[in-house]
């Protein structure tokens, strides 16, 4: 069972890097007392977290940050793939992509992540609103033709090239019936009224 490192409410210094989050003991609700406890990053950020945990006497190493880390992401994978299956799911998604920032050796890259969101609220669907996220190195066509493998209904997605293949009516798994985003056909009137 990984180590729970419980502190103080406080006696965490201000210049401490580590993120901090709260949390009630486990005693019951007469003994509980406001708690705080160090949260372990993911190993490129572990440096910083392993310095925190020097300052309050404790020497770790960046590999058991590391370990701690993937055993937190092994504990959470029945959640994930829950949130998946629930998401995926539905009759319409919405999709899009975003830059984020990569640590590198010496530099930073700039990656891709994937967010497939399903909320029925504004139609009155039974489910509850979710949404998955996907990590790739590149914004290749080749990432959301995995992602949505096994997915066919409604997509509302912009105008990217690489969802192209998915809204073909032969694909293997079924169509994908693509909704455009009115705010980037938007952005295409507006630049022609500008020229003209």
């Amino acid at each position: 069972m990984p180590l729970k490192l419980p502190v103080q409410l406080g006696s965490i210094p201000a210049n401490c890097s580590a993120g901090v989050s709260s949390f009630v003991s486990a005693e019951g609700a007469e003994a509980a007392r406001p708690y705080s406890v160090l949260q372990v990053r993911p190993a490129s950020a572990a440096q910083p977290s392993k310095l925190c945990y020097a300052r309050e006497g404790i020497d770790l190493d960046v590999s058991t940050l590391a370990d701690w880390v993937g055993a937190a992401a092994a504990t959470l994978m029945p959640l994930v793939e829950a949130t998946r299956a629930h998401v995926f799911a539905a009759k319409r998604i919405h999709a899009d992509d975003t830059t984020v920032p990569v640590l590198a050796k010496g530099k930073t890259r700039t990656g891709r992540l994937w967010t497939y969101v399903r909320d029925d609220r504004p139609s009155a669907g039974p489910g509850p609103p979710a949404a998955v996220f996907f990590y790739s190195r590149d914004r290749g066509g080749k990432h959301p033709e995995q992602h949505l493998t096994g997915y066919a209904g409604l997509m509302q997605a912009d105008a990217y090239h690489g969802f192209n293949r998915l809204y073909e009516a032969d694909r293997k798994e079924g169509s994908i019936i693509e909704a455009a985003c009115w705010a980037h056909a938007r952005r295409k009137f507006f630049d022609l009224a500008r020229t003209n």
